[in-house]
């Protein structure tokens, strides 16, 4: 034994002797415990200037307890001189320390790889070393370890004997499943006994869920802000601003797109078609002298017409004997559907047809012959079968052959409707009823009661429009 060790001894018998005399005689509980811990200091290799300290704090102690100095001794230098050398850590040369640790790993050569409590990782601890084992600790069944466990096996840790000694490394030192999102390069310290890509996919996983926590929370800050609405305005005002954009554009494509369905040839034979297909309002005529005997016969022509055997008719009488409104009131309890065209002179009558199927832009529509076809045969489909009919009302001026020459080939030639012409008898000349295919009617003027009628409903006598 050398001499070191040997001074060592002496002064660790010193402070247990003062630790005990402070104990027993001087009753001073606070001393006592200043004295053990420099004991356990001095055997730790603590210099001999830290002695100063206790001989100061141990000054009063009275003379009479120099027995219980003798006993301390004696029970301290027996164990130090006693002990074997080898059965300490080469570490700590005499110093007796012990430690505590959680078994990693077995290597191959029945060496174990210990996490020390005091956050040291031996990778190769011999098996003489240990000097108690607990066995399989008892946290391997706690729930919150298995869910360590399962987090350590989505990180992507595929052998079963590094899942389990990751998770109850991890699991040792605090760390629990829902907060495994916090580990760091510095955490895995402790886990050399894995391959580097094994800790890479840890520190992996638990970036990734760093990640999706730190969206979590800017989601939840976002929601609390959008809670003001001035935030929400400012923020979204570009999106706004965009949506209005677009809104504009769209309406003003719409628009556009819409005018250009409009100005299209088949636009147009859908309206004239609607036109032609629908029937006459059920309204009844204001101020209207009814005329029963005209009318009746006016009906019984009218359901005489046969598109086999196509005739146009033509109804002439003087000028306001009521042939106008006759003709409405006709078509009307006949339920039929008609279109009442006013040519004017100077006019094309075809053009003036098409002008009365309500055709927003004749410029489109082609040939007028073809279009007002088309448009007939439509109606005649959606009327089931019923030919539609035009009623032509003649103004002055307006040619009783012109217009003969260009609807004869609407009624007759290509028999696409039935066609009826309002005429003043004051324009006819014998020429035109030489015509072919011209069936002529009168329209009587009003007898004297039907002339009074009409004339009472004419008169105003504020306005004294007639008189």
């Amino acid at each position: 034994m050398n001499f070191g060790c040997v001074l060592r001894c002496c002064l660790f018998c010193f402070c247990a002797s003062v630790f005990f005399f402070c104990f027993c005689v001087s009753g001073t509980a606070e001393r006592s415990v200043l004295a053990y811990f420099c004991v356990v200091r001095v055997v730790r290799g603590v210099p001999l200037c830290s002695l100063c300290w206790l001989v100061s704090e141990c000054c009063a102690v009275s003379a009479s307890s120099f027995p219980f100095f003798c006993i301390a001794c004696f029970c301290v230098l027996l164990p130090c001189f006693g002990g074997s050398a080898a059965a300490r850590p080469a570490s700590t040369q005499g110093a007796g320390a012990i430690i505590g640790g959680l078994v990693a790993k077995v290597n191959g050569n029945g060496a174990l790889a210990v996490l020390l409590d005091n956050d040291r990782f031996d990778p190769a601890v011999p098996r003489e070393m240990i000097t108690l084992s607990e066995g399989r600790s008892k946290f391997i069944s706690n729930e919150k370890f298995q869910e360590v466990l399962e987090w350590v096996k989505s990180a992507g840790v595929d052998r079963r004997s590094d899942q389990e000694s990751t998770s109850c490394i991890l699991f040792h030192r605090g760390w629990r499943a829902d907060k495994l999102y916090l580990l760091d390069g510095a955490d895995v310290h402790c886990l050399s006994h894995l391959n580097k890509s094994v800790r890479m996919s840890v520190l992996e996983k638990s970036e990734w869920e760093r990640d999706q926590h730190r969206q979590k929370r800017e989601q939840i800050k976002e929601r609390m802000k959008e809670k003001e609405m001035r935030y929400v305005l400012t923020k979204y005002s570009g999106v706004f601003s965009a949506c209005v954009a677009v809104l504009g554009v769209v309406s003003v494509f719409g628009w556009n797109f819409k005018n250009y369905k409009k100005q299209q040839r088949s636009y147009q034979l859908a309206i004239a078609a609607s036109a032609l297909s629908q029937p006459h309002s059920k309204r009844p005529i204001k101020d209207y002298v009814h005329r029963e005997d005209e009318e009746q016969r006016l009906r019984q022509t009218l359901r005489q017409q046969d598109l086999f055997h196509p005739r146009i008719l033509v109804f002439a009488g003087f000028y306001g004997c009521g042939k106008s409104i006759l003709f409405r009131s006709a078509i009307r309890k006949e339920k039929m559907a008609a279109v009442f065209v006013d040519i004017r002179p100077n006019e094309d009558p075809l053009r003036s047809i098409v002008k009365s199927l309500n055709v927003q832009n004749i410029d489109a529509c082609g040939d007028l012959l073809n279009f007002i076809g088309e448009a007939s045969d439509r109606a005649r489909k959606a009327m089931h079968g019923v030919t539609p009919l035009f009623v032509l009302k003649i103004r002055d001026g307006s040619s009783l052959l012109r217009i003969y020459n260009e609807v004869v080939a609407l009624a007759c030639d290509r028999r696409l409707c039935h066609v009826i012409i309002e005429v003043p008898i004051e324009s006819l000349t014998i020429a035109m009823t030489a015509l072919p295919r011209l069936d002529f009617h009168l329209v009587p003027n009003f007898s004297v009661s039907e002339a009074f009628r009409y004339t009472h409903h004419l008169i105003d006598p504020l306005e004294l429009t007639h008189f």
